[in-house]
């Protein structure tokens, strides 16, 4: 778990124990995000100041244990991006995407930090120029899948987004208050199996897409209950099927254990809450003070279930 705001990295263990955490010093510099690599290394993306008014972003390549272990410098970045000042980081098949949510920029390089292909997302919307001015926040959560699709959410538009590898663009989701609909969209992640998962910081709820954009279900819904969320923020998947959603108002993350058929099925799935309140009083994001930390019972919608565990 990343505090932006006290710029350091707090790690637990699988019962939501913190064992150590690391970067308390500002030694590191000022961390944006992080990932893990399969041997569990912990990348980091942060900058440092160089001078006055510029910075220099890198990503930190740490043990376990936090010990810094080299740095990867962002190298041969077109002139399209020289002021790309990314603040997201998803590590995936061995490559660095980096976005920045607010210019709406992407950038994809390799595990050496060498630039392969860049994204510059708002002309590809094509929005007209009434909702282009709604867009003047830019996304908010950002993942890239399995598959290499990259998925954001841009809460001005009430939806969200995946950008296939060949540049296709899907929108899903639309307005409104009732479920399935997106007050403020915000968070955005994936499970193996391919299930999207969005949160909503107005309606306080994660809502859950199919790999074919249809709405399958939601759970949460505002209140300090076992469950129930205050406005959810970051989400994040583990290996092991659990879904962990910060939350601002001090509540820290809760965590939902994922179970539902296997195969070809999208629709037969049901959330167990679990452990909650991990991480309780700490951070905040870069939206300011109060807020959820960032990631590096409830009731579902019917007919779906969710039990208490």
């Amino acid at each position: 778990m990343i505090d932006r705001q006290g710029r350091d990295i707090t790690v637990f263990n699988d019962k939501g124990m913190e064992i150590y955490r690391f970067g308390e010093e500002g030694e590191l510099g000022s961390i944006l995000d992080g990932a893990v690599d399969p041997d569990g290394n912990i990348l980091l993306l942060l900058y440092r100041r160089v001078s006055q008014g510029v910075f220099k972003y890198l990503v930190l390549k740490c043990d376990f244990r936090g010990k810094p272990v080299s740095e990867i410098e962002l190298m041969g970045f077109p002139p399209e991006f020289s002021a790309f000042a990314p603040d997201r980081l998803v590590l995936r098949d061995n490559r660095l995407y980096l976005a920045q949510l607010g210019a709406m920029q992407v950038a994809v390089t390799d595990e050496n930090g060498h630039f392969l292909k860049g994204y510059n997302i708002l002309p590809m919307l094509e929005l007209s120029e009434k909702d282009k001015k709604n867009v003047l926040t830019g996304m908010f959560g950002f993942w890239v899948d399995r598959e290499g699709n990259l998925l954001f959410t841009v809460p001005g538009l009430f939806h969200a987004f995946r950008l296939s590898p060949d540049e296709k663009i899907t929108a899903f989701g639309i307005a409104g208050s009732g479920p399935g609909k997106f007050g403020i969209a915000s968070g955005i992640t994936t499970d193996d199996r391919g299930y999207i998962y969005v949160s909503d910081r107005l309606r306080c709820v994660v809502l859950v897409f199919g790999n074919s954009l249809q709405f399958q279900t939601e759970f949460g819904y505002r209140g300090y209950g076992k469950g129930n969320l205050i406005v959810p923020g970051s989400l994040a998947v583990d290996a092991k099927g659990r879904l962990y959603v910060s939350q601002a108002a001090n509540r820290g993350v809760s965590v939902f254990r994922i179970t539902g058929a296997s195969g070809t099925d999208r629709t037969n799935i049901s959330f167990i809450p679990g452990k909650e309140a991990m991480g309780k009083g700490k951070g905040t994001t870069s939206s300011g003070k109060g807020k959820a930390p960032v990631l590096s019972g409830g009731i579902a919608h019917p007919p779906k279930k969710v039990n208490p565990s």
